[in-house]
């Protein structure tokens, strides 16, 4: 049954994404096709910032388009009149969570090969292959480094580009699941919850700057600093893979509330 739902899921997002992804190519084609008439005539001038404008507007509401369609979809299967029909299902909170979330990295990362894609084709191949050659020219500077720590640095980052998808799209479910324990006015409840998220994060980060402010003006800086030069490489490790743990404790933390208020506090109503 979890494979046919993810099945269902898959093809819902289909419809909306596929049509989004073909756009942007299509966009990207057409950019690039407009590249081999350069002319400093002011019509071309007119079409080809038209082109590129409507290029990247395209590509920015893409990002946007997955989130979106994936928020809007986990409010209606679950906490709308649908939720009658998704919880007489022989499938459990927990496995109805986890489709949607896989549901969502799935799609969210066609868009972003999608859009790597046609900036490679907007831009030329030999463009995106200078930027990784300069990537690389950047990295080899730091002392005593290696292929195998270039790896792991790669592997890392993508750990960590998923689970901050996961976490990004775990705070709108959660702001969601918050919002519908109310009897009346759920959506703006659950606007009103993510405004208020984004407050306590904002004091926090400022008491967090103002405390490191206070703490690096009392201590002795260039030990620190020596101290990160020397051991650069491992910093920049231990960086990396704090932030994912960060995200994924966080992520876990909104899944257990999710998880809960489906269990406990579910009102269709």
């Amino acid at each position: 049954m979890v494979k046919k739902l993810f099945k269902h899921e898959c093809i819902a997002y289909c419809r909306v994404m596929i049509p989004v992804c073909v756009l942007i190519i299509v966009m990207s084609v057409f950019a690039r096709i407009i590249q081999l008439f350069e002319s400093d005539n002011v019509v071309y001038d007119i079409i080809s910032g038209f082109t590129f404008s409507t290029f990247f507007i395209v590509c920015f509401a893409s990002v946007f388009a997955a989130l979106i369609f994936g928020v809007i979809r986990f409010y209606k299967n679950l906490f709308s009149a649908e939720g009658y029909l998704s919880f007489t299902l022989p499938v459990s909170s927990t496995q109805h969570i986890l489709v949607k979330l896989a549901a969502f990295v799935l799609f969210q990362s066609v868009t972003v090969i999608t859009l790597a894609i046609a900036f490679a084709v907007v831009f030329r191949l030999e463009f995106i292959v200078e930027l990784f050659k300069a990537a690389d020219y950047l990295l080899h500077m730091i002392p005593n480094i290696t292929n195998l720590h270039i790896a792991l640095y790669i592997i890392e980052f993508v750990i960590l580009l998923l689970i901050s998808l996961c976490s990004e799209i775990f705070l709108y479910y959660t702001c969601i699941a918050i919002g519908q324990t109310r009897k009346k006015n759920r959506v703006a409840f659950a606007i009103g919850v993510y405004f208020i998220y984004t407050v306590i994060v904002q004091i926090l980060s400022s008491i967090v700057s103002v405390l490191t402010t206070v703490v690096f003006a009392s201590i002795d800086t260039e030990k620190i600093y020596a101290f990160i030069t020397d051991n650069i490489i491992g910093c920049i490790h231990g960086f990396i893979g704090g932030a994912a743990l960060f995200s994924a404790a966080f992520t876990a933390i909104c899944f257990l509330i999710v998880k809960y208020i489906l269990n406990k506090k579910l009102n269709l109503e």
